[in-house]
């Protein structure tokens, strides 16, 4: 029997179990181990005895002496490997018991900070993180301390403003690029804002890679069947291609600027003002490229496709208007719509246009929408289906695309590459002292036919 160590399985916070039963588990293991390898090395032993016995009565040979040499050297290796397997097994348990916390200084959100921490880390160096893992595998919770708290004043007096033993601290989020990894704080508050700014993240899926780009397959068109009877000819039906494409990360850059004067303001949150400034800016560039990007070094807007209803190309619907949209319109990008997109279908479009679809009225004078909107506060709708504004999206104007309408979740994918560093530059702008952030993500059309585009007639 070959000894074979159990797997060290390792309990990352934010699961259900709680570092106290991932002791336990490991006690257990443990035990599992021991009792394995004791019940191997007494069989061992008793073959052991029972050779001799029957040595005694026929009496020792060279041959036989030699047997039961190699005999012993297996038993005596056994037991050592029983000694050297609990010895790695309880220092496992206790490097693990010392970088979680159990109730001690250590609370659960700042264990969870320090996972997420280490996932950030963990992408830039494009590592599998699927595994889990225990929060300080990789960074120590000292250590992490030590970074959070050196971290601000960097960010107030760079390297050379700051002592020997802060610089140390700051090497466990260095980037090779330059800068270092920013702290929970800041990536979180940042992050906050663009959900919440960006109308058309909150509707697509959104997948975080480690990679440069996620491969997604393309599945076009179903496959056909045919009717027959038993004694027919049977004729080769068609069927669906299937493919694959990537949606690439690229990389988004804010430059948010400080005075010195701000910067050595005591009372200043700077983790807190550096999130809300890189938030609102990445917010902005996102909702853009979303709505209108090229796909060349940023993601690839919604609108940027040919009109069509092949793959690849997006069906646009008449409005019926040339400078807004009448009822009429609605219903035809309503319906235009296959059934099976309409359980997660919203419009999206500016805020001006929501104003004109809000001011159809019937042939009686009266606004068709106003009972569906009439309390203050109430998530808009139109046509039924939840509507959302989009800054990006153009406003009523001949041939203009001014109307999306289907299921984002479906038909559009953002990628996020998790991780964002920070590079403080106090020449570029002197006075000022400019924090170059960055951040990688992606978006691209992955279902053409989950939303249709109203567009404005073209005056003649």
């Amino acid at each position: 029997m070959s000894y074979q160590m159990a797997e060290y399985k390792n309990v990352e916070p934010g699961n259900d179990a709680s570092a106290a039963e991932q002791v336990a588990q490991e006690i257990k293991a443990i035990g599992g181990d021991v009792k394995r390898l004791a019940d191997d090395v007494n069989r061992r032993l008793k073959d052991f005895q029972d050779k001799l016995d029957r040595t005694e009565k026929s009496g020792l040979d060279a041959v036989k002496a030699e047997e039961l040499n190699k005999l012993r050297t297996e038993v005596l290796a056994k037991a050592e490997a029983l000694e050297a397997a609990s010895v790695k097994r309880m220092d496992q348990i206790e490097t693990a018991m010392k970088r979680t916390p159990l109730g001690g200084d250590g609370g659960e959100a700042e264990v969870k900070e320090l996972a997420r921490f280490e996932r950030h880390l963990l992408h830039k160096a494009r590592v599998d993180v699927t595994k889990a893992r225990i929060a300080g595998d990789l960074v120590s919770l000292d250590a992490f301390r030590a970074y959070k708290s050196a971290f601000v004043p960097y960010l107030r007096k760079a390297e050379t403003g700051i002592g020997g033993e802060q610089v140390k601290a700051l090497t466990v989020g260095s980037d090779p690029d330059g800068g270092y990894q920013v702290t929970p704080q800041v990536s979180e508050t940042a992050i906050k804002i663009v959900r919440e700014s960006s109308p058309l993240r909150s509707l697509a899926q959104v997948v975080t890679i480690s990679s440069d780009s996620l491969t997604i397959p393309e599945d076009i068109g179903i496959a056909e069947c045919e009717w027959a009877d038993e004694t027919s000819a049977r004729g080769e039906t068609g069927t669906p291609k299937v493919g694959q494409r990537s949606i690439n990360a690229f990389e988004l850059v804010a430059k948010p600027k400080a005075s010195n004067r701000l910067l050595e303001d005591a009372g200043i949150d700077i983790e807190q003002w550096l999130g809300q400034k890189v938030g609102e800016a990445m917010a902005i560039k996102e909702a853009t490229a979303f709505i209108t990007g090229s796909g060349t070094f940023s993601p690839r807007g919604l609108l940027t496709y040919p009109a069509g209803t092949s793959w690849k190309q997006i069906e646009q619907i008449n409005t019926g208007s040339a400078t807004g949209v009448d009822y009429e319109g609605l219903v035809r990008i309503t319906y235009a719509l296959k059934e099976f997109y309409h359980s997660r279908a919203s419009w999206l479009m500016r805020r001006s246009s929501v104003a004109d679809c809000m001011l159809i009225k019937d042939g009686d004078g009266r606004y068709i929408f106003a009972s569906a909107n009439e309390k203050a506060g109430f998530p808009m709708s139109l046509m039924g289906y939840p509507l959302r504004m989009a800054a990006d999206m153009p406003a009523f104007a001949s041939g203009a695309l001014s109307i999306a309408f289907g299921d984002f979740y479906t038909g559009y994918t953002i990628v996020d590459r998790l991780g964002m560093t920070t590079l403080r530059d106090p020449f570029t702008a002197d006075p000022f002292v400019v924090f170059k952030t960055r951040k990688r993500m992606g978006g691209d059309v992955t279902n053409f036919e989950a939303f249709k585009l109203g567009k404005c007639a073209t005056r003649s």
